[in-house]
Protein backbone atom coordinates (compact mmCIF):
# COMPACT_ATOMS: atom_id res chain seq x y z
CA UNK A 1 0.00 0.00 0.00
CA UNK A 2 2.81 2.38 0.73
CA UNK A 3 4.01 1.82 -3.01
CA UNK A 4 0.99 2.74 -4.41
CA UNK A 5 1.28 6.14 -2.39
CA UNK A 6 4.85 6.42 -3.57
CA UNK A 7 4.12 6.46 -7.48
CA UNK A 8 3.54 9.52 -9.31
CA UNK A 9 -0.51 9.52 -10.05
CA UNK A 10 -0.05 12.47 -12.15
CA UNK A 11 2.25 11.36 -14.45
CA UNK A 12 1.49 7.54 -14.73
CA UNK A 13 -2.50 8.80 -15.62
CA UNK A 14 -1.06 11.60 -18.50
CA UNK A 15 1.51 8.77 -19.70
CA UNK A 16 -1.81 6.17 -20.09
CA UNK A 17 -3.75 8.74 -22.20
CA UNK A 18 -1.03 9.35 -24.26
CA UNK A 19 -0.62 5.64 -24.68
CA UNK A 20 -3.29 3.66 -23.98
CA UNK A 21 -6.56 3.80 -26.37
CA UNK A 22 -8.53 1.25 -23.87
CA UNK A 23 -7.35 3.40 -21.01
CA UNK A 24 -8.03 7.05 -22.43
CA UNK A 25 -11.85 5.95 -23.28
CA UNK A 26 -12.23 4.43 -19.71
CA UNK A 27 -10.65 7.58 -18.01
CA UNK A 28 -10.68 10.28 -19.69
CA UNK A 29 -13.99 11.75 -19.87
CA UNK A 30 -14.07 11.35 -15.60
CA UNK A 31 -11.13 13.62 -15.65
CA UNK A 32 -10.92 17.59 -14.55
CA UNK A 33 -8.24 19.97 -14.73
CA UNK A 34 -8.60 20.17 -10.78
CA UNK A 35 -7.46 16.22 -10.60
CA UNK A 36 -3.75 18.08 -12.06
CA UNK A 37 -1.77 19.45 -9.39
CA UNK A 38 1.21 20.24 -11.30
CA UNK A 39 1.35 23.04 -13.89
CA UNK A 40 3.32 20.84 -16.86
CA UNK A 41 0.66 17.96 -16.04
CA UNK A 42 -2.05 20.58 -16.26
CA UNK A 43 -1.18 22.04 -19.15
CA UNK A 44 -0.44 18.36 -20.82
CA UNK A 45 -4.19 17.16 -19.82
CA UNK A 46 -5.53 20.37 -20.92
CA UNK A 47 -3.94 20.19 -24.22
CA UNK A 48 -5.92 16.71 -24.50
CA UNK A 49 -8.61 17.88 -24.22
CA UNK A 50 -8.22 20.46 -27.32
CA UNK A 51 -6.45 17.90 -29.65
CA UNK A 52 -9.20 15.75 -28.39
CA UNK A 53 -12.02 18.60 -28.99
CA UNK A 54 -10.46 19.32 -32.73
CA UNK A 55 -9.79 15.45 -33.86
CA UNK A 56 -12.30 13.63 -31.61
CA UNK A 57 -9.52 11.15 -30.97
CA UNK A 58 -6.68 10.94 -28.55
CA UNK A 59 -3.45 11.79 -29.35
CA UNK A 60 -0.22 9.93 -29.20
CA UNK A 61 3.33 11.62 -27.26
CA UNK A 62 4.47 12.54 -30.70
CA UNK A 63 1.08 14.55 -32.00
CA UNK A 64 0.66 16.06 -29.00
CA UNK A 65 4.09 17.52 -29.20
CA UNK A 66 3.71 18.72 -32.36
CA UNK A 67 -0.06 20.00 -31.30
CA UNK A 68 1.49 22.35 -28.64
CA UNK A 69 4.23 23.33 -30.61
CA UNK A 70 2.65 25.13 -33.15
CA UNK A 71 0.24 26.89 -30.20
CA UNK A 72 0.73 30.29 -28.31
CA UNK A 73 1.47 28.86 -25.19
CA UNK A 74 3.66 30.88 -23.24
CA UNK A 75 7.51 30.04 -24.40
CA UNK A 76 8.78 29.16 -21.01
CA UNK A 77 5.82 27.43 -20.02
CA UNK A 78 5.98 25.61 -23.33
CA UNK A 79 9.92 24.78 -22.45
CA UNK A 80 9.18 23.46 -19.12
CA UNK A 81 6.18 21.40 -20.75
CA UNK A 82 8.51 19.94 -23.35
CA UNK A 83 10.97 18.64 -20.80
CA UNK A 84 8.85 17.16 -18.30
CA UNK A 85 7.69 14.71 -21.97
CA UNK A 86 11.35 14.26 -22.78
CA UNK A 87 12.60 13.38 -19.30
CA UNK A 88 9.26 12.02 -16.98
CA UNK A 89 7.28 10.38 -19.84
CA UNK A 90 10.14 8.92 -21.81
CA UNK A 91 11.22 7.01 -18.95
CA UNK A 92 7.84 5.92 -17.69
CA UNK A 93 7.22 2.14 -17.68
CA UNK A 94 3.64 0.83 -19.25
CA UNK A 95 1.12 -0.82 -16.70
CA UNK A 96 0.12 -4.04 -18.16
CA UNK A 97 -2.54 -5.20 -15.84
CA UNK A 98 -5.66 -2.80 -16.99
CA UNK A 99 -7.69 -3.41 -14.03
CA UNK A 100 -4.60 -2.45 -11.53
CA UNK A 101 -4.31 0.57 -13.22
CA UNK A 102 -7.83 1.17 -12.98
CA UNK A 103 -7.88 0.47 -9.82
CA UNK A 104 -5.08 2.72 -9.44
CA UNK A 105 -6.47 5.82 -10.97
CA UNK A 106 -9.59 5.55 -9.34
CA UNK A 107 -7.94 5.77 -6.19
CA UNK A 108 -5.86 8.48 -6.80
CA UNK A 109 -8.47 10.65 -8.02
CA UNK A 110 -10.70 10.10 -4.68
CA UNK A 111 -7.55 11.13 -2.88
CA UNK A 112 -6.87 14.33 -4.87
CA UNK A 113 -10.56 15.24 -4.87
CA UNK A 114 -11.17 14.56 -1.07
CA UNK A 115 -8.36 16.95 -0.16
CA UNK A 116 -10.20 19.41 -2.32
CA UNK A 117 -13.51 18.86 -0.63
CA UNK A 118 -11.71 19.24 2.84
CA UNK A 119 -10.22 22.63 1.52
CA UNK A 120 -13.01 23.75 0.35
CA UNK A 121 -15.25 22.93 2.85
CA UNK A 122 -12.95 24.98 5.39
CA UNK A 123 -13.11 27.84 3.73
CA UNK A 124 -16.85 27.65 2.83
CA UNK A 125 -17.52 27.10 6.84
CA UNK A 126 -15.43 30.49 7.69
CA UNK A 127 -17.85 32.41 5.49
CA UNK A 128 -21.22 30.88 6.42
CA UNK A 129 -22.93 28.19 8.45
CA UNK A 130 -25.73 26.21 6.88
CA UNK A 131 -23.52 24.72 4.10
CA UNK A 132 -24.64 20.81 5.49
CA UNK A 133 -26.04 19.75 2.04
CA UNK A 134 -22.88 21.35 -0.02
CA UNK A 135 -20.59 19.33 2.01
CA UNK A 136 -21.84 16.66 1.71
CA UNK A 137 -22.50 16.64 -2.23
CA UNK A 138 -18.73 18.14 -2.40
CA UNK A 139 -17.68 14.52 -0.83
CA UNK A 140 -20.02 12.38 -2.48
CA UNK A 141 -18.56 13.64 -5.74
CA UNK A 142 -15.03 13.01 -4.81
CA UNK A 143 -15.57 9.06 -3.70
CA UNK A 144 -17.47 8.99 -7.26
CA UNK A 145 -14.74 7.90 -9.07
CA UNK A 146 -15.77 4.39 -10.91
CA UNK A 147 -14.39 3.18 -14.01
CA UNK A 148 -16.19 0.37 -14.51
CA UNK A 149 -14.33 -2.28 -16.69
CA UNK A 150 -17.52 -4.40 -18.03
CA UNK A 151 -18.49 -2.18 -21.39
CA UNK A 152 -21.71 -4.05 -21.11
CA UNK A 153 -23.13 -6.72 -23.65
CA UNK A 154 -23.21 -5.79 -27.55
CA UNK A 155 -25.75 -7.15 -30.05
CA UNK A 156 -23.87 -8.70 -32.29
CA UNK A 157 -20.49 -10.00 -30.33
CA UNK A 158 -22.15 -11.12 -27.06
CA UNK A 159 -24.81 -13.43 -28.71
CA UNK A 160 -24.05 -16.74 -26.53
CA UNK A 161 -23.37 -14.93 -23.33
CA UNK A 162 -26.51 -12.66 -24.11
CA UNK A 163 -28.55 -16.11 -24.34
CA UNK A 164 -27.48 -17.47 -21.16
CA UNK A 165 -28.55 -14.24 -19.25
CA UNK A 166 -31.91 -14.96 -20.92
CA UNK A 167 -31.90 -18.33 -19.32
CA UNK A 168 -30.46 -17.70 -15.99
CA UNK A 169 -33.07 -17.08 -13.06
CA UNK A 170 -32.74 -13.53 -11.54
CA UNK A 171 -31.48 -13.39 -7.88
CA UNK A 172 -34.87 -13.24 -6.06
CA UNK A 173 -36.02 -13.23 -2.64
CA UNK A 174 -39.71 -14.07 -1.39
CA UNK A 175 -41.34 -11.89 0.18
CA UNK A 176 -43.68 -14.57 2.58
CA UNK A 177 -46.51 -13.11 1.26
CA UNK A 178 -47.88 -15.61 -1.63
CA UNK A 179 -50.23 -13.39 -3.49
CA UNK A 180 -47.31 -10.67 -3.28
CA UNK A 181 -44.48 -13.21 -4.68
CA UNK A 182 -47.59 -13.44 -7.40
CA UNK A 183 -46.98 -10.19 -8.44
CA UNK A 184 -42.99 -10.16 -8.07
CA UNK A 185 -42.74 -13.42 -10.21
CA UNK A 186 -41.12 -14.92 -6.90
CA UNK A 187 -39.74 -12.23 -5.15
CA UNK A 188 -37.71 -8.66 -4.59
CA UNK A 189 -34.53 -8.91 -6.70
CA UNK A 190 -31.06 -7.17 -5.71
CA UNK A 191 -30.54 -3.74 -7.43
CA UNK A 192 -34.14 -2.44 -7.64
CA UNK A 193 -35.92 0.19 -4.79
CA UNK A 194 -39.44 -1.04 -3.81
CA UNK A 195 -42.53 1.19 -2.55
CA UNK A 196 -45.75 0.44 -0.56
CA UNK A 197 -47.76 3.55 -0.55
CA UNK A 198 -50.50 3.80 1.85
CA UNK A 199 -52.70 6.83 3.85
CA UNK A 200 -51.79 7.74 7.03
CA UNK A 201 -52.35 4.68 9.46
CA UNK A 202 -52.74 2.33 6.12
CA UNK A 203 -50.10 -0.58 7.53
CA UNK A 204 -47.34 0.69 5.54
CA UNK A 205 -44.75 -0.10 9.14
CA UNK A 206 -46.57 -3.60 9.15
CA UNK A 207 -46.29 -4.77 5.89
CA UNK A 208 -41.90 -3.86 5.72
CA UNK A 209 -41.72 -5.82 9.36
CA UNK A 210 -44.13 -8.83 7.76
CA UNK A 211 -41.69 -9.01 4.95
CA UNK A 212 -38.35 -8.21 6.29
CA UNK A 213 -39.38 -10.89 8.86
CA UNK A 214 -40.40 -13.45 5.58
CA UNK A 215 -36.81 -12.44 3.88
CA UNK A 216 -35.11 -13.08 6.89
CA UNK A 217 -36.71 -16.63 7.45
CA UNK A 218 -34.70 -17.62 4.53
CA UNK A 219 -31.19 -16.85 6.38
CA UNK A 220 -31.34 -13.27 4.32
CA UNK A 221 -29.15 -10.58 6.04
CA UNK A 222 -31.53 -7.05 6.29
CA UNK A 223 -31.01 -3.70 7.92
CA UNK A 224 -34.01 -1.86 8.91
CA UNK A 225 -33.59 1.95 9.31
CA UNK A 226 -36.53 4.06 11.72
CA UNK A 227 -37.55 7.22 11.00
CA UNK A 228 -40.52 7.09 13.02
CA UNK A 229 -40.26 4.68 15.41
CA UNK A 230 -37.46 3.32 18.23
CA UNK A 231 -35.03 0.29 17.67
CA UNK A 232 -36.97 -1.73 20.51
CA UNK A 233 -40.71 -1.04 19.16
CA UNK A 234 -39.71 -2.42 15.83
CA UNK A 235 -37.90 -5.60 16.69
CA UNK A 236 -40.96 -5.86 19.23
CA UNK A 237 -43.30 -5.99 16.10
CA UNK A 238 -40.73 -8.07 14.18
CA UNK A 239 -40.84 -10.51 17.33
CA UNK A 240 -44.72 -10.52 17.08
CA UNK A 241 -44.19 -12.02 13.77
CA UNK A 242 -41.35 -14.83 13.81
CA UNK A 243 -42.98 -15.70 17.11
CA UNK A 244 -46.57 -15.44 15.85
CA UNK A 245 -46.76 -14.51 19.84
CA UNK A 246 -49.97 -10.89 19.78
CA UNK A 247 -47.93 -7.47 20.74
CA UNK A 248 -49.69 -7.21 23.67
CA UNK A 249 -48.59 -10.45 25.43
CA UNK A 250 -44.98 -9.23 25.77
CA UNK A 251 -45.91 -6.90 28.47
CA UNK A 252 -47.00 -9.09 31.00
CA UNK A 253 -44.60 -12.64 29.01
CA UNK A 254 -41.82 -14.25 31.26
CA UNK A 255 -38.35 -14.38 30.37
CA UNK A 256 -37.96 -18.16 30.45
CA UNK A 257 -41.45 -18.27 27.71
CA UNK A 258 -39.82 -15.73 25.76
CA UNK A 259 -36.29 -17.37 25.22
CA UNK A 260 -38.47 -20.54 24.75
CA UNK A 261 -40.16 -19.09 21.66
CA UNK A 262 -37.00 -17.42 20.33
CA UNK A 263 -34.84 -20.84 20.57
CA UNK A 264 -37.80 -22.81 18.33
CA UNK A 265 -37.07 -19.82 15.60
CA UNK A 266 -33.06 -18.71 16.16
CA UNK A 267 -31.56 -20.91 14.07
CA UNK A 268 -33.73 -20.37 10.86
CA UNK A 269 -33.36 -16.37 10.91
CA UNK A 270 -30.67 -14.08 9.22
CA UNK A 271 -29.40 -11.47 10.94
CA UNK A 272 -31.37 -8.70 11.48
CA UNK A 273 -29.89 -5.03 12.67
CA UNK A 274 -32.68 -1.74 13.61
CA UNK A 275 -31.06 1.36 13.65
CA UNK A 276 -33.16 4.53 14.55
CA UNK A 277 -32.30 8.09 13.00
CA UNK A 278 -34.17 11.25 13.51
CA UNK A 279 -37.19 12.80 10.64
CA UNK A 280 -34.96 14.53 8.05
CA UNK A 281 -30.97 13.46 9.52
CA UNK A 282 -30.69 10.71 7.17
CA UNK A 283 -29.20 10.58 4.36
CA UNK A 284 -27.87 7.85 1.69
CA UNK A 285 -24.10 8.98 3.01
CA UNK A 286 -25.18 7.92 6.34
CA UNK A 287 -26.75 4.78 4.71
CA UNK A 288 -23.52 4.05 2.79
CA UNK A 289 -21.18 4.21 5.96
CA UNK A 290 -23.79 2.23 8.31
CA UNK A 291 -24.09 -0.81 5.88
CA UNK A 292 -19.80 -0.59 5.21
CA UNK A 293 -19.65 -0.63 9.32
CA UNK A 294 -22.42 -3.14 9.54
CA UNK A 295 -20.63 -5.72 7.25
CA UNK A 296 -17.51 -5.51 7.99
CA UNK A 297 -18.10 -5.92 11.91
CA UNK A 298 -20.11 -8.72 11.13
CA UNK A 299 -18.07 -10.42 8.62
CA UNK A 300 -21.57 -10.90 7.03
CA UNK A 301 -23.31 -9.46 3.30
CA UNK A 302 -26.34 -7.62 3.86
CA UNK A 303 -29.56 -9.00 1.17
CA UNK A 304 -31.97 -5.92 1.59
CA UNK A 305 -32.46 -2.81 3.44
CA UNK A 306 -35.67 -1.30 4.78
CA UNK A 307 -36.31 2.05 4.69
CA UNK A 308 -39.20 3.80 7.25
CA UNK A 309 -39.73 5.69 4.82
CA UNK A 310 -38.49 7.57 2.38
CA UNK A 311 -40.31 10.51 2.60
CA UNK A 312 -38.19 11.38 6.05
CA UNK A 313 -34.99 11.12 4.55
CA UNK A 314 -32.96 14.12 3.13
CA UNK A 315 -31.22 14.71 -0.02
CA UNK A 316 -28.11 14.79 -0.48
CA UNK A 317 -28.18 16.63 -3.70
CA UNK A 318 -31.73 18.82 -3.57
CA UNK A 319 -32.94 20.96 -1.29
CA UNK A 320 -36.56 21.41 0.69
CA UNK A 321 -37.00 25.16 -1.29
CA UNK A 322 -36.44 22.95 -4.79
CA UNK A 323 -40.25 21.93 -4.17
CA UNK A 324 -41.27 18.85 -2.52
CA UNK A 325 -41.71 17.05 -6.15
CA UNK A 326 -37.78 17.64 -7.15
CA UNK A 327 -36.46 16.88 -3.77
CA UNK A 328 -38.56 13.61 -2.98
CA UNK A 329 -37.83 12.51 -6.47
CA UNK A 330 -34.16 13.40 -5.63
CA UNK A 331 -34.46 10.81 -2.73
CA UNK A 332 -36.13 8.14 -4.32
CA UNK A 333 -32.97 8.67 -7.41
CA UNK A 334 -29.98 8.32 -4.47
CA UNK A 335 -32.20 5.82 -3.17
CA UNK A 336 -32.18 3.47 -6.47
CA UNK A 337 -28.47 4.51 -7.28
CA UNK A 338 -27.70 3.20 -3.66
CA UNK A 339 -29.17 -0.26 -4.69
CA UNK A 340 -27.77 -0.84 -7.69
CA UNK A 341 -23.92 0.14 -6.93
CA UNK A 342 -24.30 -2.04 -3.53
CA UNK A 343 -26.43 -5.04 -5.67
CA UNK A 344 -28.74 -4.79 -3.05
CA UNK A 345 -32.80 -4.43 -2.71
CA UNK A 346 -34.16 -1.60 -0.80
CA UNK A 347 -37.58 -1.14 0.15
CA UNK A 348 -39.41 1.73 1.96
CA UNK A 349 -42.84 3.28 1.39
CA UNK A 350 -44.08 6.45 0.98
CA UNK A 351 -47.74 8.60 2.26
CA UNK A 352 -50.69 8.56 -0.18
CA UNK A 353 -53.27 12.01 0.23
CA UNK A 354 -56.37 12.06 2.24
CA UNK A 355 -58.26 11.62 -0.78
CA UNK A 356 -56.87 7.90 -0.80
CA UNK A 357 -58.68 7.00 2.12
CA UNK A 358 -61.95 4.71 2.00
CA UNK A 359 -60.97 5.05 -1.25
CA UNK A 360 -60.27 1.45 -3.31
CA UNK A 361 -59.37 3.11 -6.27
CA UNK A 362 -56.75 5.06 -5.53
CA UNK A 363 -53.31 4.46 -6.41
CA UNK A 364 -49.79 6.47 -7.45
CA UNK A 365 -51.54 9.64 -8.55
CA UNK A 366 -52.73 10.20 -4.72
CA UNK A 367 -49.40 10.17 -3.60
CA UNK A 368 -49.00 13.51 -1.61
CA UNK A 369 -45.71 14.95 -2.30
CA UNK A 370 -43.92 13.61 -4.87
CA UNK A 371 -45.15 11.12 -8.14
CA UNK A 372 -41.81 11.56 -8.75
CA UNK A 373 -40.48 8.32 -6.61
CA UNK A 374 -43.05 6.43 -8.31
CA UNK A 375 -41.38 7.23 -11.84
CA UNK A 376 -38.24 6.22 -10.20
CA UNK A 377 -39.19 2.85 -8.11
CA UNK A 378 -39.07 -0.48 -9.80
CA UNK A 379 -42.18 -1.54 -7.89
CA UNK A 380 -45.07 0.20 -6.12
CA UNK A 381 -47.96 -1.08 -4.96
CA UNK A 382 -50.51 1.52 -3.36
CA UNK A 383 -52.09 -0.09 0.45
CA UNK A 384 -55.99 0.49 0.21
CA UNK A 385 -59.32 -0.26 1.87
CA UNK A 386 -62.50 1.55 3.63
CA UNK A 387 -64.56 0.49 6.54
CA UNK A 388 -65.94 -2.91 5.94
CA UNK A 389 -62.60 -4.09 4.51
CA UNK A 390 -61.47 -3.14 7.90
CA UNK A 391 -63.81 -4.92 10.09
CA UNK A 392 -63.00 -8.07 7.97
CA UNK A 393 -59.03 -7.24 8.75
CA UNK A 394 -58.41 -7.08 4.88
CA UNK A 395 -56.38 -4.84 2.48
CA UNK A 396 -56.24 -4.34 -1.12
CA UNK A 397 -52.99 -4.31 -2.62
CA UNK A 398 -52.80 -2.76 -5.82
CA UNK A 399 -49.70 -3.21 -8.12
CA UNK A 400 -49.43 0.34 -9.95
CA UNK A 401 -46.12 -0.09 -10.98
CA UNK A 402 -44.15 -3.57 -11.63
CA UNK A 403 -40.98 -3.78 -13.72
CA UNK A 404 -40.46 -7.45 -12.55
CA UNK A 405 -43.55 -8.84 -14.51
CA UNK A 406 -45.70 -6.00 -15.30
CA UNK A 407 -48.74 -7.55 -13.64
CA UNK A 408 -51.01 -4.42 -12.35
CA UNK A 409 -53.18 -5.82 -10.30
CA UNK A 410 -55.16 -6.43 -7.07
CA UNK A 411 -54.83 -8.89 -4.94
CA UNK A 412 -56.50 -9.43 -1.41
CA UNK A 413 -54.26 -9.89 1.95
CA UNK A 414 -55.76 -10.82 5.44
CA UNK A 415 -54.31 -8.87 8.07
CA UNK A 416 -53.41 -9.24 11.65
CA UNK A 417 -51.77 -6.00 12.86
CA UNK A 418 -51.79 -7.85 16.14
CA UNK A 419 -49.24 -10.46 15.12
CA UNK A 420 -47.44 -8.48 12.18
CA UNK A 421 -48.70 -10.96 9.30
CA UNK A 422 -50.13 -10.56 6.16
CA UNK A 423 -51.48 -13.37 3.76
CA UNK A 424 -53.46 -13.70 0.66
CA UNK A 425 -56.93 -14.88 1.44
CA UNK A 426 -56.52 -17.35 -1.90
CA UNK A 427 -53.16 -18.02 -2.42
CA UNK A 428 -54.16 -20.35 -5.46
CA UNK A 429 -53.96 -18.93 -9.16
CA UNK A 430 -57.64 -18.98 -9.53
CA UNK A 431 -58.63 -17.69 -6.68
CA UNK A 432 -56.61 -14.92 -6.98
CA UNK A 433 -58.02 -14.18 -10.39
CA UNK A 434 -61.62 -14.71 -9.48
CA UNK A 435 -60.54 -11.78 -6.69
CA UNK A 436 -58.99 -9.51 -8.87
CA UNK A 437 -61.92 -9.72 -10.92
CA UNK A 438 -64.39 -9.32 -7.82
CA UNK A 439 -62.31 -6.25 -6.62
CA UNK A 440 -62.68 -4.08 -9.98
CA UNK A 441 -66.00 -4.46 -10.01
CA UNK A 442 -66.18 -3.02 -6.56
CA UNK A 443 -67.80 0.75 -6.79
CA UNK A 444 -65.28 2.75 -4.47
CA UNK A 445 -68.09 4.42 -2.14
CA UNK A 446 -70.01 1.46 -2.15
CA UNK A 447 -68.56 -1.72 -0.84
CA UNK A 448 -70.36 -4.42 -0.31
CA UNK A 449 -69.04 -7.52 2.27
CA UNK A 450 -66.23 -8.80 -0.04
CA UNK A 451 -65.42 -11.31 2.03
CA UNK A 452 -68.51 -12.95 2.83
CA UNK A 453 -69.12 -13.28 -1.24
CA UNK A 454 -65.22 -14.73 -1.12
CA UNK A 455 -65.62 -17.12 1.54
CA UNK A 456 -68.98 -18.40 -0.30
CA UNK A 457 -67.32 -18.87 -3.13
CA UNK A 458 -64.32 -20.73 -1.75
CA UNK A 459 -65.95 -22.57 0.92
CA UNK A 460 -63.62 -20.51 3.75
CA UNK A 461 -65.02 -20.43 6.80
CA UNK A 462 -66.37 -17.08 8.21
CA UNK A 463 -64.63 -15.25 10.89
CA UNK A 464 -66.25 -12.66 12.11
CA UNK A 465 -63.05 -11.93 15.02
CA UNK A 466 -62.69 -7.87 15.72
CA UNK A 467 -63.31 -4.92 14.41
CA UNK A 468 -60.52 -2.62 13.10
CA UNK A 469 -60.77 0.85 13.02
CA UNK A 470 -58.09 3.63 11.69
CA UNK A 471 -59.86 6.31 12.26
CA UNK A 472 -59.27 7.49 15.78
CA UNK A 473 -56.00 5.74 16.71
CA UNK A 474 -51.96 5.03 15.10
CA UNK A 475 -51.30 1.42 13.36
CA UNK A 476 -48.84 2.10 16.22
CA UNK A 477 -51.44 2.29 19.07
CA UNK A 478 -54.18 -0.15 18.09
CA UNK A 479 -55.65 -2.03 21.93
CA UNK A 480 -54.79 -5.31 20.35
CA UNK A 481 -56.45 -7.18 23.17
CA UNK A 482 -59.90 -6.89 21.07
CA UNK A 483 -58.08 -9.44 18.09
CA UNK A 484 -57.67 -12.36 20.69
Amino acid sequence: MNELNNLDGEKIIIFHLLKNPAYFARVFSKLEENNFKKVETKTIYQYIKKFHKNFEKSPSIKELALFMMESGLDKNLKQNVFNYIKTELKNEQDIKNFDFLIQFTQRHLKKISLMDAILESVDELKQKDDIENDIIVKFEKALNYNFDTDLGLEFHNDLENRFKKYQEEFRKISTGINVLDDLLGGGFRSKTLNLFLAPSHGGKTALKIAVSAGMSLQKKNGLYISLEMEEAEILKRFDANLLYTQLHEFDNMSWDVYKSKYDKVKDYVGKFFVKEYPAGGFSVFDLQFLKDEIENEHNIKLDYIVIDYLNLMKSTRAKLSQGSYTYFKSIAEELHGFAKQNDIIIISSSQMNRSSYNNTEAGMENISESIGVIATADFAASMLSNEELRQQKQIILKADKNRYTGKLEKVLLEVDFSRMTFKGVIDEQAGIKQINQRVNEIDNNNLPDLTSQLNASFGVPEDSTGDLKFDDTSEDDFDFGDFE
